[in-house]
């Protein structure tokens, strides 16, 4: 009675112990299965009936069937590791210690994998008897736990799979005729599959203690005909539908898809996973509740309810629950819900944590006013009229305020500006700079690319770097592709908002090394591989300017070299996602990114990767372009990572009209009398021109042969909100009649 009882506590103790593999640990996990080749290196397993004579051994007859079957299943589709693929051992201290060497590897293997994994360990056995012989398969039956011999707790778990996989493999090996039966199915105790993490059988193929038997199975074509039978039986394992809830429970299995999603369709959050392809076919989880660390990932992150949600992240620090379809942050112990909704009587009858939402929800009534709680300006009111105007002697008004603080600070910016009261008909402000400065019409151009990226340079350093100048950078890029430089400007800003400058792929061009030398750069990062800026360059570098550093980044795609930049540089305040596949969308953003402290990800518009999946977590999140160029596959997958409440797409008809999108978004945080103009026609003008919207804190704007009418009201409205004064042109292919029509509208 005393061991039943310690038996029950046991595997109470071990079930509750058991972690839950969410749904989301199963999405697009591919079947793997791990060999373990049995005995091997200085633990040879049996001698079998001729081994001392021959020295053939257990160890090389369980490798070999074991790496047949790994061709097998390889062949088969499936992925496969083994524990080892040469006759070796694992430890020197005993066959014991050498077992769990073995099955610690194997655990390691499938790690994060388990629910579609499988173990298979491959023995050949032996008996005092010669005459017994026949194909054996065993696994461990949690329904007969030994106190004195725990299973891991996943075993408990996984043991009827283990049932099962042991069913279909044996059973295939029989009807194959590959081996007739010998004990059958058996539990066992065996260390190895008791401790196993996954689904796990030993298979004792037969018995090397019987001479016939032991020539047999030395044989290529009985090797093979285990291989294929064991395979087959895998496959039956794997071909089944598992419906799932949603904190991943298997709930019911199916052969067949059809059945199983017509029962699917008659649950509530539940999914469909099919083990051999190892993905989600069907899922109606309503998982509207994601949560958020500031930095680190949480181990949950979706949730059926948000109080669910929030009584799970109300543990930690720094964490906020979404509303995932719409965006909107429902609850966080680190933003304040500062934004409030007023009445007509100015008495407020909602909070929120962001202000679009605020502003959506404030819109919607009747009368209503938006507030800034925590610094009581109002942002927005249909009862309270914009009665502080900042007036400008020659434009009129420029812009319009609900409060007085705000008019103030926004004319103290502009020369020759003031601040009416409608309401008083009187002046409360005047700019004490009353003269406008005379605008400039400023063209950086010269005869090539190459040229143009060094009058860039001029403009930034005329007098050279200074000789307390901490970084005294250069970025150089090829000017003969654009791919691995889109993302140079961040790179630049880091280093002390550096030159970019162009060059060929194969020869220091002499105008570059010039300007290199003029502005006593110490420090040189390439961007690119040899085959953007040849291993040729590095050496003229060297030797013309002695005890220079060169540093290059590089990747073997321009999506990795974009991703080695980004690593190099430090945490972003955001991310901008634009496509790798063309130059306009990324040069947009890389305008603001330099001023914002952003960072840029390439994208193949189609493929989550890594590099998006290390930048974009709880960040503010920017994809540039529609849904051709980044698809909505992709925008769900970074709103999951992200965080919904952070990701904006911003989008126009053509690319000007993407570069206005991405202007206006960010408009309020330009306040510089200056302004960027490049063609959107080609890359390399408006590649150098990042470096000048960090000076000039200024955006960039695309034109083509024209003012694109997609382009046209952003600029016009950018324009008339303030007083600018100097314009600036790079390269030499925006037309003058374009350049006129702009400074007519300064």
């Amino acid at each position: 009675m005393f061991k039943i009882m310690i038996k029950i506590i046991v595997i109470a103790l071990l079930a509750l112990s058991v972690p839950i593999q969410t749904k989301a640990e199963t999405q697009d996990m591919k079947p793997l299965i791990v060999i373990d080749a049995g005995h091997g290196g200085k633990y040879a397993g049996t001698l079998g009936y001729s081994g001392t004579k021959t020295g053939y051994y257990e160890e090389h007859a369980n490798l070999e069937l074991s790496l047949r079957l790994r061709d097998v299943l390889q062949a088969h589709g499936y992925e496969v590791k083994m524990t080892r693929t040469t006759d070796s051992h694992f430890s020197s201290t005993s066959n014991a210690e050498d077992l769990k060497a073995r099955t610690k590897l194997a655990n390691s293997m499938v790690d994060g994998r388990n629910d579609n994994s499988i173990f298979i360990s491959v023995h050949h056995n032996a008996t005092s008897t010669p005459t017994y012989s026949g194909y054996e398969t065993y696994y461990y039956n949690a329904n007969y736990i030994d106190s004195d011999y725990p299973p891991d707790p996943l075993q408990i778990k996984y043991s009827p799979e283990s049932l099962r996989l042991a069913q279909l493999t044996h059973k295939s090996v029989i009807d194959s005729k590959a081996n007739t039966e010998g004990r059958g199915i058996v539990h066992q105790s065996f260390y190895i599959t008791r401790n196993s993490q996954v689904p796990a059988i030993l298979a004792e193929v037969d018995y090397m203690s019987n001479p016939i038997a032991e020539k047999k199975l030395k044989t290529a074509e009985f090797q093979q005909g285990i291989a294929n039978a064991i395979a087959n039986g895998v496959d039956k394992f794997f071909s089944i539908f598992e419906v799932k809830n949603h904190l991943g429970e298997t709930i019911k299995t199916f052969n067949s898809k059809e059945e199983a999603l017509s029962f699917a369709k008659t649950q509530t959050n539940v999914s469909v996973f099919d083990k051999k392809t190892g993905k989600i076919i069907f899922d109606n989880t309503a998982f509207d509740y994601h949560a958020y660390h500031t930095s680190i990932d949480l181990a949950q992150t979706k949730f059926l309810t948000e109080q669910e949600a929030i009584n799970y992240v109300s543990q930690y620090r720094n964490t906020r629950v979404v509303h995932h379809p719409t965006g909107e942050i429902r609850w966080s112990n680190y933003i304040v819900k500062k934004y409030e909704v007023l009445d007509e009587n100015q008495q407020v009858i909602e909070r929120h944590y962001q202000r679009d939402l605020a502003k959506t929800s404030a819109s919607s009534l009747p009368k209503a006013t938006l507030k800034n709680s925590q610094t009581d300006l109002t942002l927005w009111s249909s009862v309270i009229p914009q009665a502080f105007e900042v007036r400008h002697k020659d434009k009129g008004t420029i812009k319009a305020f609900y409060d007085k603080t705000l008019a103030l600070n926004y004319a103290a910016l502009w020369p020759g500006t003031s601040v009416y009261d409608t309401t008083t008909s009187e002046n409360v402000y005047t700019n004490p700079t009353e003269i406008t400065p005379k605008q400039i019409s400023q063209t950086l151009s010269g005869e090539t690319r190459y040229l143009t990226a060094i009058k860039v340079s001029e403009s930034l350093y005329p007098s050279g770097f200074s000789s307390n100048k901490s970084q005294k950078t250069v970025v150089l890029a090829t000017a003969d592709q654009y791919a691995d430089a889109l993302s140079a400007g961040p790179l630049a800003m880091h280093n002390g908002n550096a030159p970019i400058l162009l060059n060929p792929s194969g020869k220091l061009n002499t105008a570059v090394l010039a300007e290199i030398k003029r502005l006593a750069a110490n420090h040189i990062i390439l961007v690119g591989g040899e085959n953007a800026l040849s291993g040729n360059i590095v050496n003229e570098l060297k030797t013309e300017i002695p005890n220079v550093i060169v540093e290059r980044l590089a990747g073997e795609t321009r999506y990795e070299t974009n991703a080695v930049i980004n690593r190099a540089l430090p945490a972003a305040n955001g991310v901008f996602i634009a496509s790798g596949s063309n130059f306009p969308d990324a040069l947009t953003a890389t305008s603001i990114a330099v001023t914002q402290g952003w960072n840029i990800v390439l994208s193949n518009g189609q493929t989550y990767t890594d590099a998006i999946n290390e930048e974009v977590y709880s960040k503010p999140t920017v994809i540039v372009g529609g849904e051709s160029v980044i698809s909505t596959e992709l925008e769900e997958k970074v709103r999951v990572r992200s965080g919904s409440d952070n990701v904006t797409r911003l989008a126009g008809d053509d690319r000007y009209g993407t570069n206005a999108a991405v202007i206006e978004h960010f408009s309020e945080t330009f306040m510089s009398p200056d302004f960027i103009v490049s063609t959107g026609t080609n890359y390399p003008d408006a590649l150098v021109s990042s470096t000048l919207s960090g000076k000039h804190n200024a955006p960039l704007f695309l034109v083509g042969n024209s003012i694109s009418d997609t382009l046209r009201p952003t600029l016009t409205s950018y324009l008339a909100q303030r007083i600018t004064k100097t314009s600036i042109y790079t390269g030499g292919i925006v037309p003058q009649v374009v350049k006129t029509e702009i400074d007519q509208m300064k």
